[in-house]
């Protein structure tokens, strides 16, 4: 009974719930990306690859020379794949703390939002979408997904050393080539996130720069009056009373 009950949710409930969830989520990113004027097919959203940037083609070594020469350059190339991504993953790492804390100090600052006008909390709430919109894009940077690795199966047992370098020497290459891909399609999402926490931070600039220089020759007492001729329940009030 406790199995069939689980099955049920399983495929009526969660799994549902969790295509929907993947693909809202990849059409926020998509439209994101969109709108800061990269074209991207949604397929590579889904995918989170670019296959069509470098296509590799396994090389025909038969008549390799230098295989020991052909392997270095390959397990090279794999490095400077590597090396890449985590310098990719490092300024990724740091936009996102960058922007948590931004969310943060907004949340910390939200009370102050009372003392500004209609057009100046529009856009501050604007630069919030902005920095949300971001760190949603992040998230999926972060997203966890397969890898391609160099393994090692039965074949290669019984190969002689030249032909394993032979397979090594693709294999590296085309673990590279899918990286790079892979590398690729982030670096569009680094991109998306950085364009929208600069507009979000210029919003904010914006409005509390003209907040700070409008009312700085205000005093509490013509904030408070300017705050309740603005009220509407007051006006009322007034009118009621008169």
């Amino acid at each position: 009974m406790c199995r069939r009950v689980g099955n049920f949710l399983q495929q009526y409930v969660l799994d549902p719930f969790y295509y929907a969830r993947t693909w809202l989520t990849n059409a926020v990113v998509w439209s994101a990306i969109r709108l800061t004027a990269y074209e991207i097919p949604f397929e590579v959203i889904k995918k989170k690859t670019k296959p069509n940037n470098r296509q590799h083609q396994d090389l025909n070594l038969d008549t390799a020379q230098d295989l020991d020469g052909l392997s270095k350059h390959a397990e090279a190339q794999l490095k400077e794949a590597t090396a890449r991504r985590a310098l990719v993953t490092d300024k990724c790492k740091t936009l996102f703390t960058f922007n948590t804390a931004l969310l943060a100090l907004i949340a910390v600052f939200q009370g102050k939002i009372i003392d500004l006008t209609s057009w100046e909390i529009a856009l501050f709430y604007i630069a919030v979408v902005a920095f949300v919109v971001a760190l949603l894009v992040l998230w999926t940077y972060f997203d966890v997904s397969g890898e391609m690795v160099i393994s090692m199966d039965q074949g290669l047992v019984g190969l002689d050393k030249a032909n394993v370098q032979k397979s090594l020497i693709n294999s590296n290459l085309n673990c590279a080539t899918e990286m790079d891909n892979r590398t690729d399609y982030l670096v569009d999402l680094y991109r998306t996130s950085r364009f929208y926490l600069m507009v979000g931070f210029v919003l904010l600039f914006v409005v509390f720069s003209h907040s700070y220089f409008a009312r700085a020759g205000v005093s509490d007492t013509d904030k408070v009056f300017n705050k309740l001729r603005e009220d509407p329940k007051f006006k009322d009030m007034v009118r009621d009373a008169k």
